[in-house]
């Protein structure tokens, strides 16, 4: 079985995309998106654990990490689409199954609306379904919001960011780096689209095996919307991921390493009638 281990660049007319590309090269497709501020290096615990048995792509999205951005004349979520489907074809790739974090859900689902034939299934962790959740008059309040964002010093905007989202410290001096790699600007831009985002919403798209998680200390927001969510697609799987906050896959990858496995395995690797619905608690 050949193995493919590359790190390169995909060069876009929107920006050179940074990409990790390993496993064995037959295997089926998992591809990581994560989250705003962030970089590739979120998912190296899962990319370690899974590419003996899966082809693992992980890349770092427009502006982030290693990524650039020479246009940014679209709302984020629908470039950083465009940007991971030129990827895909560059790789070969016709379908993969899709783990995406906080952002990267909404590029995950975003994804699964337009390009429906790429997708095989999804896990959303810390992410949230992506419609309208409020009254689009309530965009008259985004502004207020993003002014209060452009108050806070970079240095300290870094430092809460890492603070507020995740429990372990490893994973709060990961986040406080990357971000300052990011650039409080450009996330500031890109959490002004996702406000954008989450009020005006997108059409339900068609169904995929579906697994939702949040980390147990997350946003209050981010659980109730998670186990909605989770009741209206009744084949989908629920997780909950103990000892753990918005970046649950590195506060406690053990249990996520685990509950992701048994998903993809259940599925990806045997026929689609076993996947059973399942709900997972802390040992």
């Amino acid at each position: 079985m050949q193995k493919t281990n590359e790190s390169t660049i995909y060069r876009s007319y929107l920006g050179d995309v940074y990409y990790k590309d390993s496993g064995p090269k037959d295997a089926p497709v998992v591809i990581f998106i994560h989250g705003v501020g962030m970089d590739h290096r979120t998912f190296d615990k899962q990319a370690m654990v899974l590419k003996d048995r899966y082809r693992v792509i992980v890349f770092d999205l427009p502006g982030h990490g290693r990524s650039t951005i020479k246009n940014y004349s679209f709302s984020f979520t629908p470039m950083a689409t465009f940007c991971l489907v030129g990827l895909m074809n560059h790789l070969n790739v016709q379908e993969a199954s899709f783990v995406g974090q906080s952002l990267g859900s909404h590029i995950a689902q975003r994804l699964q609306l337009n390009n429906l034939e790429r997708v095989k299934s999804v896990i959303h962790l810390g992410g949230a379904e992506y419609k309208s959740f409020v009254g689009r008059w309530t965009k008259i309040f985004i502004p207020v919001i993003m002014s209060m964002v452009h108050l806070i010093p970079e240095n300290l905007f870094c430092k809460a960011f890492g603070r507020h989202k995740a429990d372990t410290k490893n994973t709060q001096e990961y986040l406080t780096e990357a971000t300052r790699m990011s650039g409080k600007k450009l996330i500031a831009k890109i959490t002004k689209d996702m406000l954008h985002d989450l009020v005006d919403g997108i059409p339900k798209p068609e169904e995929r095996p579906m697994m939702i998680c949040y980390g147990v200390n997350d946003l209050n927001f981010i659980r109730k919307n998670s186990k909605k969510w989770n009741k209206k697609y009744p084949d989908s799987i629920f997780v909950e991921i103990p000892n753990a906050n918005h970046i649950a896959n590195q506060d406690n990858p053990e249990y996520f390493n685990r509950v992701l496995i048994e998903f993809l395995d259940s599925h990806v690797k045997q026929n689609n009638n076993t996947l059973q619905k399942e709900v997972y608690f802390a040992l």
